[in-house]
C-alpha cells in the first residue's frame, strides 16, 4: 500500500521523495500537485493512473476551487481522502466516481451547498466531514449511496428542519453532529430520523420558544446519553418573541406552561387511558346499580297493589 500526503501544497520535487513519483500535475503556471496557500488554484486534474494501490491522500489548505469529475478515478485503493480547508464548490454528482473503497473523506472549511447526490459513489462511507461549510438543506437525494455512513458531521452549516425523513439510506448512521446551524425547530420527521442514532448534536442552534418544540423537549429528556451537551450550561437555549433566553433543560416549566393537552407525553396518555377506563366503569357500574334498582322497585310495587289471591 502507498500513502501520500500532502498537507502543505507541497512541491512535486518534494513529494517524489514520499512515494509519489510519475505523478504530474496539470496545473499552470506551475507543476505542482498543489500550492502554497498565497497562490490561487480555480481548476486542477491530477493523473494518477500510476497509483492504484495508494491508500491515503491529504489535500488540504491549497485553495482548491473545484475538481474536475472522475478526477481520482484510478485511486480505485484509496481509503482516506482529506480536501478541508479548501474553496471547493462540488457542482457535479461524479466528483468522486471510482472511489468505491473510500472509508473517509474530510470536506471542513469548503463552499459546499449539499446539492444533488455527491456522494452517491461512495458506498463504503463511513466517516464523512462537512462541518464549516454552506449545506442549507438535507434531503433523501443527498445521501443516496450511503448505506455504509456511520459518522456524519454537519456542524457550523445552514441546516434548517426539515419536514419528512431524509436518512432513509443511511441506514448505519450512528453519530449526527448538527450544532451551530440554523434549526429553529425539531418536527417528528427529524425524530423519526434520530431514533437510530447512538449520538446526536444539536447544541448551539437558534431554537424558538414554543409548544412545538415540546415533543422535542420530552424526547432528549428521557435520552440525556444520546443526546451530547444536553446538561451543558447554555447548550441547549431557545429565544422568546421579545428575545428573552431560556434553557430547555432548566426552564421547560416557563416555557411551555401555555402549552395546553397538545403536549401529552406517553406517560400522560397512559395516565388519562387509565383514568377513562376507571371512570367508564364507574359508570356502567350506576348504571346497572340504577336499572336493578329500577326493577326491584316494579317487582315490589307490583306485590305491594296486586289483589289478593283468591283460595
Amino acid at each position: 500500500m502507498v500513502n501520500a500526503s500532502v498537507s502543505a501544497c507541497e512541491h512535486v520535487s518534494s513529494v517524489r521523495e514520499r512515494h509519489l513519483a510519475g505523478i504530474r500535475a496539470n496545473i499552470v503556471p506551475t507543476s505542482v500537485i498543489g500550492m502554497t496557500p498565497e497562490k490561487h488554484i480555480s481548476n486542477w486534474t491530477l493523473p494518477l493512473a500510476g497509483l492504484r494501490a495508494l491508500t491515503r491522500l491529504d489535500l488540504n489548505e491549497c485553495r482548491l476551487k473545484s475538481i474536475e469529475a472522475g478526477a481520482f478515478s484510478a485511486l480505485e485503493s484509496l481509503e482516506h481522502l482529506d480536501l478541508s480547508c479548501n474553496e471547493l464548490e462540488i457542482r457535479s454528482d461524479d466528483v468522486f466516481a471510482g472511489l468505491g473503497s473510500l472509508v473517509s473523506l474530510l470536506l471542513k472549511d469548503n463552499q459546499i451547498r449539499g446539492v444533488g447526490s455527491p456522494f452517491a459513489a461512495l458506498r463504503n462511507l463511513r466517516e464523512l466531514q462537512l462541518d464549516e461549510n454552506f449545506v442549507a438543506r438535507l434531503s433523501r437525494e443527498f445521501f443516496e449511496g450511503m448505506e455504509s455512513l456511520e459518522c456524519l458531521t454537519l456542524t457550523d452549516n445552514d441546516v434548517r428542519a426539515w419536514t419528512s425523513p431524509v436518512l432513509g439510506a443511511a441506514g448505519k448512521l450512528n453519530s449526527l453532529r448538527l450544532g451551530r446551524n440554523k434549526l429553529m425547530q425539531v418536527t417528528e420527521a427529524m425524530l423519526a430520523d434520530f431514533a437510530s442514532l447512538g449520538r446526536l448534536d444539536l447544541s448551539e442552534n437558534p431554537f424558538v420558544c414554543d409548544c412545538g418544540l415540546y415533543s422535542f423537549y420530552r424526547w432528549a429528556s428521557e435520552r440525556p446519553e444520546k443526546l451530547e451537551r444536553w446538561h451543558e450550561e447554555g447548550a441547549y437555549t431557545c429565544w422568546t418573541k421579545n428575545d428573552t433566553i431560556y434553557s430547555l433543560p432548566l426552564d421547560a416549566d416557563e416555557i411551555f406552561r401555555d402549552c395546553g393537552p397538545k403536549s401529552v407525553t406517553p406517560e400522560d396518555a397512559d395516565s388519562r387511558l387509565s383514568a377513562m377506563g376507571l371512570t367508564g366503569g364507574i359508570c356502567v357500574l350506576v348504571v346497572v346499580l340504577v336499572v336493578s334498582g329500577y326493577f326491584a322497585y316494579r317487582r315490589w310495587w307490583c306485590r305491594l297493589v296486586a289483589p289478593p289471591s283468591r283460595g
